[in-house]
């Protein structure tokens, strides 16, 4: 009894060793919103200028979001799920129109890690489970960010996420 007791404890041992350990969570994201105009006001000058967080400049047309959480784990994995992400203007109005890929990037700090594009349905869900981040994510996330942008050229950003904040 004694040698198979130890036979199954160093089986056990050496598979426990062998698994990858399990990522964190680096950052969640509580709730998703759309883009609500692409300009906003300069609040030192009261001026209109255009919609920029991070350097990304928004789309240019207002859109918007039912709701969205996403997680981003340690291994440079997302997962995310965004419902009736649309229009919120424009003869496209409550569709997304001809938009049917999407780029998600994350921000820490100045630092961007993105996506591959990845479908927008026709009825505006995103559906993402563990797309990889290019370049992987520093640890700690310092001032996090995440972005929806449509996969064209300028990748204009169209929805962003709140991060979660503890209670």
């Amino acid at each position: 009894m004694y040698r198979l007791s130890t036979a199954v404890f160093a089986t056990l041992a050496t598979l426990a060793v062998a698994q990858p350990a399990q990522a964190r969570t680096l950052v969640a994201f509580g709730e998703a919103f759309g883009m609500p105009s692409p300009f906003s006001v300069d609040p030192g000058t009261g001026e209109p200028t255009r919609n920029i967080v991070r350097g990304v400049p928004a789309a240019l047309q207002p859109w918007w979001v039912k709701r969205g959480r996403a997680r981003v784990r340690t291994n440079g994995t997302i997962n995310a799920r965004v419902e009736y992400l649309v229009f919120a203007g424009g003869d496209a109005i409550g569709t997304p129109g001809p938009i049917s890929k999407v780029v998600l990037t994350l921000f820490c700090g100045d630092n961007q890690f993105s996506t591959d594009p990845v479908p927008l349905e026709a009825e505006g869900m995103i559906r993402v489970r563990h797309a990889r981040l290019s370049p992987r994510p520093p640890e700690p996330c310092e001032n996090p960010a995440l972005l929806v942008r449509i996969a064209n050229p300028a990748l204009p950003w169209i929805a962003a996420f709140a991060p979660e904040v503890e209670d």
